[in-house]
C-alpha cells in the first residue's frame, strides 16, 4: 500500500477511535473538553513556522516551489491537527494564520478549485473565532477578494461597494492602514482605476511614514514623494524634497563598515563626474554607528567623495532607512526633478534610471 494511503487510513482510524471514546464515556468527554481548552503547544507552532523556510537548498525557481509545496502542505496538516486537538485554545489563531499563509502559497503557485476552497475555508474559520485585527483583516481580504473578482473576466457589479465596506469594517482597528492597502489591491483587480487612484492618494498623504507604504505604491506604478529630514556632516539640516526640487537625486544608503558600499564608491564618483553638470546630485545617507561623525568626515575627505553626506548615528535604526524599509546596503534610489521616486532599486542600472529621471518635469 502506498505510504500516503496508509497515512490517510491511519489518521481516519485515530479520528474514529477518538470519537467513539469521547461519546461513549462522560469521564473521557470531560477530560477531552479540558484538553480542548489547553494552548496549542509552542513546539507544534514552531514546527509549523519552520516549514516556511526551505529545508533543502533549491537550485531553481521550480525546485523552490516543489520544496515549499511539500512544506506548506505539512503546515496545513499540522494546523488541522491543532484545530482538532485544541479547538478552544486562545493561541489557535497563530496556527490558523500560518495555515492561511500556506494555503495562499498553494493557491498562488498551483491554482485549483480545491486549493481555493481550502484557502477560503481557513479564512472563514478565522473570521468566526478570536484573532488579532491584522489576521482578521487578512482573512476578510481573502474572502472579499474572491467575491469581487472570482476570475479576471468576472468582476462583481457591486465591487466598489464591497471594497469600501471591507475598509469600513477595519477602519477603527489597528489594521486600518493594511485595510487601505488591500482595498487598493482589490480596486486594481476589479479594474476600478478611479478608486485605486483615490486610495493610493490616501496612502501617500496619510500613511507615508508607515514602513512598506512606499514600496507598495511603487509596486502598483505610483511615484510617491521622497520625504526626509536629514542632518549633514556640518550639522545643518537638509529637507527633501523641498531643498532639492529641480535636481535629480541619487540617494545612496551606505556605511563605512560595509565592504560592498566601499567597492561601489568608484562607480559613484564616476557617476557624479558624468551627471553633475546635468543637474544630478548624490545624497549619501550613512548607516554608521553612533560617535562616528568625525571618522565619517575624515573618510569622506580622504576619498574625495565630494557630494552631500548625511548622518544620524543610529546605525540600522536610521530614521529614513526605517521609514523606507531599507534592510540591506548599499541601496541606491533615484528621485526625479519633481521630488518623486523613480526607482528604489537602481544600483544595477543606475545610468539608465538617471537618464529616465532627467526627463521628469520639475514640480511647479
Amino acid at each position: 500500500m502506498p505510504d500516503h494511503k496508509r497515512l490517510t487510513i491511519c489518521l481516519l482510524t485515530v479520528s474514529l477511535i477518538s470519537f467513539i471514546v469521547v461519546v461513549g464515556s462522560p469521564e473521557n468527554a470531560s477530560a477531552a473538553a479540558a484538553a480542548a481548552n489547553k494552548e496549542v503547544p509552542q513546539t507544534l507552532l514552531a514546527k509549523m513556522n519552520a516549514n516556511f523556510r526551505p529545508k533543502a537548498r533549491p537550485t531553481s525557481q521550480a525546485e523552490f516551489i516543489e520544496i515549499m509545496t511539500k512544506q506548506t502542505l505539512e503546515v496545513i496538516k499540522l494546523g488541522l491537527s491543532a484545530e482538532s486537538e485544541y479547538p478552544g485554545a486562545q493561541n489557535l489563531s497563530h496556527a490558523r494564520g500560518m495555515m492561511l499563509e500556506a494555503a495562499g502559497f498553494l493557491q498562488e503557485t498551483a491554482p485549483s478549485s480545491a486549493h481555493k476552497a481550502q484557502l477560503l475555508g481557513i479564512a472563514g474559520r478565522i473570521m468566526k473565532a478570536p484573532a488579532s485585527a491584522k489576521l482578521k483583516a487578512q482573512a476578510d481580504f481573502i474572502i472579499t477578494r474572491w467575491k469581487i473578482a472570482p476570475s479576471p473576466r468576472s468582476i462583481a457589479k457591486d465591487a466598489e461597494k464591497q471594497i469600501r465596506a471591507y475598509m469600513k469594517r477595519h477602519s477603527k482597528t489597528t489594521a486600518k492602514t493594511t485595510a487601505v492597502i488591500r482595498g487598493t489591491i482589490m480596486a486594481g483587480l476589479a479594474k476600478l482605476t478611479k478608486l485605486q487612484d483615490e486610495l493610493a492618494a490616501i496612502l501617500e498623504k496619510d500613511h507615508a511614514d508607515t514602513p512598506g507604504i512606499t514600496a507598495f505604491l511603487l509596486s502598483i506604478g505610483r511615484r510617491p514623494l521622497f520625504r526626509a529630514t536629514l542632518t549633514k556632516l556640518d550639522a545643518t539640516t537638509l529637507t527633501l524634497p523641498d531643498d532639492m526640487l529641480g535636481k535629480v537625486l541619487v540617494i545612496d544608503f551606505w556605511a563605512t563598515w560595509c565592504r560592498p558600499c566601499i567597492q561601489s564608491l568608484p562607480r559613484l564618483k564616476q557617476t557624479y563626474a558624468t551627471y553633475k553638470s546635468k543637474g544630478v546630485e548624490i545624497i549619501g545617507i550613512s548607516f554608521d554607528r553612533s560617535d562616528s561623525r568625525d571618522m565619517l568626515t575624515k573618510f569622506v575627505k580622504k576619498h574625495n567623495l565630494n557630494w552631500t553626506h548625511t548622518y544620524s548615528g543610529k546605525y540600522w535604526d536610521d530614521p529614513t532607512g526605517k521609514k523606507y524599509g531599507v534592510t540591506g546596503i548599499p541601496a541606491v534610489w533615484v528621485i526625479g526633478r519633481d521630488g518623486r521616486i523613480v526607482s528604489n532599486n537602481a544600483r544595477s542600472n543606475l545610468d539608465e534610471v538617471i537618464n529616465k529621471a532627467l526627463k521628469t518635469k520639475p514640480a511647479k
